[in-house]
């Protein structure tokens, strides 16, 4: 009888009902990417980062990215915990999803319906999961899961001291800077919008602006002290602050960005059939976002400091995004859990009537299955591999291991030009630390930043043929050597093959040369 009792009040916890659901539908949605080796290539280059700290290496003194420390510490500790496969950095990143979207539910739930909140969770789940780069697990899904916990406290935790509820928050969004750098505007806005607002009451204002500064500060000694012990102070400076302050910087202006942003989405978003979740997702979050500050005659709306931090939230994200540098489309990942809860009170505000909600809820409903195209192929494709006994896991990444194991590579060096993930299946490493990412080498500026005045791409080059690779594997064409700036690099790089390579074979579009007096 007491079972019984148990399972029925469960099934009335519709909160546990609810967050079941949105778990499990993250999972369905991003499930059949878990079994593609690349989907975008800076995972590989975090899994490799990852790796190293896992083999007793601090980031960026074996190998080198243009990310903060944290980003590969978590890296470091989904190889760790679930295991060295890309079936378990993918998992990792669903889990990431789902905590993002539980947040997002649950702030969500304090100023909206829970219809509404659980539709700004699984818009949040789906808007992540089918924009370019979202199958994969990025840095961006990592800072996502303390970016939205901090939105969540401020608007769950009502009964938390106003000075607690700063220094969590500081140290939330600090953590979310030091594995995705550009959030740090968002540090920035955010601590001045909780400084700020005790004005004229200057003791909290002191208080206040401490414990905020205290949070943010605790995360950075702990991401400085362990290069501090070492005598890595310099390099840590460099490779946090430097380097990526070098990178953001560009000509674009902001509204080139955001112009080049959406023209890419929108683009993409119709080839692949997804553009109407993203007109879902952006116009009804944005227009969701400003409804708090329009007359309102219904009970269940944030407060004026719940809804200027979101929309604070959503702005210093955005900016951060715009400035900092290139536009890939994956950036956007950082703002969808805003949109998403923007859409949710949309949905309350047109929850009255409610013949009203049911025809928006018809419409909502069409609009993201007709988005699931993507999601469907995929399943499709996984399962006509089960169907024909095919491996479930697939990529060139697996071909070409598995061609060095053949040839017992593993020991020698093989200098990746793509597909560096390889690297990581026959346990080997990148002949520079620059190179881990291979596109770094394009990149004269950072070469020149990390590793000293004179540095450049022909120089990089020497030093990697100057440890005579047994192989070079390339792709046909090699696109970040395709500029004038890279001409003398190409050129070095045809003449090394020419004079000590032959071309051995091609393995699903990848050229693999071997050295000619080689072992």
């Amino acid at each position: 009888m007491n079972r019984r009792l148990y399972f029925r009040n469960l099934l009335q916890n519709k909160d546990v009902l609810l967050m079941t659901a949105i778990g499990i539908i993250s999972l369905l949605i991003r499930l059949p990417f878990f079994f593609i080796d690349i989907i975008d290539w800076d995972e590989s280059t975090f899994i490799l980062m990852g790796q190293s700290i896992l083999d007793g290496h601090l980031p960026y003194t074996q190998l080198w990215d243009l990310k903060p420390p944290l980003a590969f510490v978590a890296y470091a500790s989904f190889i760790f915990i679930l295991g060295k496969s890309i079936i378990s950095i993918r998992l990792a990143g669903t889990i990431c999803v789902a905590l993002t979207a539980f947040f997002v539910y649950l702030s969500g739930k304090k100023i909206a319906s829970r219809s509404s909140a659980f539709l700004a969770a699984i818009l949040t789940s789906a808007g992540i999961s089918l924009l370019t780069g979202g199958q994969a697990t990025m840095t961006e899904h990592v800072a996502l899961v303390p970016l939205t916990a901090a939105l969540a406290l401020v608007f769950c935790c009502e009964k938390i001291s106003d000075l607690k509820l700063t220094f969590l928050v500081g140290v939330l969004l600090t953590t979310a800077a030091f594995v995705r750098l550009n959030l740090g505007y968002t540090v920035i806005v955010i601590g001045c919008y909780l400084v700020l607002r005790q004005i004229p009451r200057w003791r909290q204002f002191l208080n206040h602006a401490l414990v905020y500064t205290l949070g943010c500060l605790l995360i950075i000694f702990l991401a400085y002290f362990p290069y501090l012990i070492t005598g890595n102070s310099q390099l840590w400076w460099i490779s946090v602050i430097v380097a990526p302050l070098q990178y953001s910087m560009d000509d674009s202006t902001i509204f080139e960005s955001f112009r080049s942003l959406m023209m890419v989405l929108i683009g993409r978003s119709r080839r692949n059939l997804t553009l109407g979740v993203y007109l879902l997702i952006w116009i009804g979050g944005l227009l969701g976002i400003i409804t708090p500050f329009l007359p309102n005659k219904y009970n269940r709306s944030p407060n004026f400091f719940q809804a200027s931090f979101l929309i604070l939230m959503t702005g210093s994200v955005s900016l951060s995004i715009l400035r900092s540098g290139a536009t890939f489309q994956h950036y956007l990942i950082q703002i969808i859990p805003f949109l998403g809860l923007g859409t949710a009170m949309l949905w309350q505000k047109l929850s009255q009537p409610r013949l009203l909600k049911h025809v928006v809820s018809v419409i909502v409903l069409l609009v993201v299955f007709s988005s699931l195209t993507p999601i469907l192929d995929e399943y499709r494709s996984v399962g006509g591999r089960v169907r024909d006994g095919g491996p479930l896991q697939v990529g060139r990444t697996y071909e070409l291991a598995a061609y060095f194991r053949e040839n017992q590579a593993e020991d020698e060096p093989i200098y990746m030009m793509i597909d560096h993930l390889v690297y990581w299946w026959i346990d080997s490493q990148p002949l520079t630390a620059m190179t881990t990412h291979p596109s770094n080498l394009s990149r004269g500026y950072l070469l020149e930043v990390v590793n000293g005045p004179g540095s450049s791409p022909e120089s990089e080059l020497a030093e990697i043929f100057a440890a005579e690779p047994t192989f070079v594997v390339k792709g046909m064409f090699v696109n970040y050597l395709f500029s004038e700036e890279m001409q003398d690099a190409e050129d070095f790089l045809n003449q090394q093959l020419a004079t000590h390579y032959e071309q051995e074979t091609e393995i699903l579009g990848r050229l693999i040369y071997k050295r000619i007096d080689s072992p």
